[in-house]
């Protein structure tokens, strides 16, 4: 796999430019959930229950019988 060093930093700086505190991820999880859909995964955004802080869920199925990786992390940010 190559990693496109330019591109990540970008991606990077546009998700943390983008405001995301504790209890108001709305705006960063469609961001993010765009970048996602960019590179080709099925996205969902779970928002019903809690729209200020919604889920993001991205899917990238393989075409082989194979075990499923799950990543988790969170997207809401500390100002310093």
């Amino acid at each position: 796999m190559n990693v496109d060093g330019d591109r990540l930093r970008d991606l990077t700086l546009e998700l943390v430019e983008c405001e995301s505190p504790t209890g108001d991820t709305a705006e960063v999880a469609r961001l993010y959930g765009r970048r996602l859909e960019e590179l080709g995964l099925e996205v969902e955004l779970l928002d019903e229950r809690f729209p200020a802080t919604p889920i993001v869920v991205g899917r990238l199925r393989g075409d082989r019988p194979g075990p499923t990786i799950v990543l988790n992390g969170h997207l809401d940010t500390v100002p310093i």
